[in-house]
């Protein structure tokens, strides 16, 4: 619930109403919102079970989210130290 008010405070920085809502803009927040990929697809997946419940509700047409691809998270491999 804290990501899906965080994402619609800054929609509303934006300017930008809920059904004006794109694949880009939602792109375009995650960039923003930095920290670790995780982070980052945690809030995904957040806004994307919130955009399927306005589908379900007629809201919005299309989920916008459902277009957005996740980060892959890096891991690195090394040598174990002896």
């Amino acid at each position: 619930m804290r990501v899906v008010k965080r994402f619609l405070t800054w929609a509303e920085g934006q300017g930008v109403e809920l059904p004006a809502i794109t694949p880009g803009m939602l792109g375009q927040y995650l960039v923003g919102l930095g920290g670790s990929p995780a982070k980052r697809n945690l809030h995904l997946s957040a806004l994307r079970g919130f955009f399927d419940r306005l589908v379900q509700q007629h809201v919005v047409v299309l989920n916008p989210a459902a277009s957005v691809r996740g980060v892959k998270d890096k891991t690195i491999e090394g040598k174990t130290p002896a």
